[in-house]
């Protein structure tokens, strides 16, 4: 665990999978997944605006309408205040001046990202901390559940990302014209994008939920130690021998 004072405020964080809880890991990544594919505010609405354009010019129509669907519900966060990446951070909450916090509903993640704002905290701060995060625990989870890890199609398709907003930097740091090859990795974007609507009855999100639950269930089935005072190590470590005996038993 890490701890960051703001003006004598004292707020404990989780910062490894040998102390993040199971529920606390899914909640994190799924308001990560939320902030990159929904987001929320004028820019986030504005990039899905030009990618949906962009997916309307090479014909993929389909893929345009989910864009545009989760651009609603980034219109629909932005209207009602509500920020996917200040969950995130809140996810990764232990305490407050020796408090614990548990309750991951909106009020109260307004009322610590408001009572945290008035003692220092910029949103510039928060973004970074919970990018900061995301790669942390990313790097740890790679590092000890690598098959579950991204694919080599994720991982190229965040390359290609990062390649994009290098040369994006690199234009305005040095002056440069770069139109062309940015152009080629926009394109290869939008040929390797593969939207899903984030939000609704339908949507990723909920399906991203009722697939833990439902890993839940299983482990829950076959272990005797309460899911709730596992770490994330032992969740997953769990889940990887019950997988194996599962295997196992179907070659007899």
């Amino acid at each position: 665990m890490t701890t960051e004072y703001y003006n004598r405020t004292k707020v404990l964080f989780y910062s490894s999978l040998d102390d993040l809880p199971p529920d606390r890991f899914h909640w994190f990544n799924n308001y990560i997944l939320l902030d990159a594919n929904v987001g929320s505010g004028v820019e986030s609405i504005l990039s899905q605006n030009t990618t949906a354009d962009g997916l309307l010019q090479k014909g993929k129509i389909q893929e345009a309408r989910r864009v545009l669907s989760n651009m609603r519900q980034a219109i629909m966060f932005t209207l009602n205040n509500v920020d996917p990446k200040c969950a995130a951070f809140a996810a990764l909450v232990v305490s407050v001046d020796g408090a614990p916090f548990n309750d991951l509903s909106k009020e109260s993640v307004d009322s610590l990202i408001k009572k945290l704002s008035q003692r220092g905290l910029t949103y510039k701060h928060l973004c970074n901390s919970v990018e900061k995060a995301w790669k942390n625990l990313k790097r740890q989870f790679a590092f000890t559940f690598p098959l579950r890890a991204a694919t080599i199609e994720a991982r190229t398709f965040m390359s290609k990302r990062k390649d994009l907003a290098l040369l994006q930097l690199k234009d305005i740091i040095e002056g440069t014209n770069s139109k062309e090859e940015l152009q080629r990795i926009h394109d290869f974007l939008l040929d390797m994008y593969k939207p899903e609507i984030y939000w609704g009855p339908d949507g990723a999100e909920l399906k991203f939920v009722r697939s833990y639950d439902q890993v839940k269930a299983v482990v829950s089935q076959h272990i005797h130690t309460p899911i709730k005072d596992m770490s994330t190590r032992e969740f997953y470590n769990a889940l990887d021998v019950l997988q194996k005996q599962f295997e196992d038993a179907k070659k007899k």
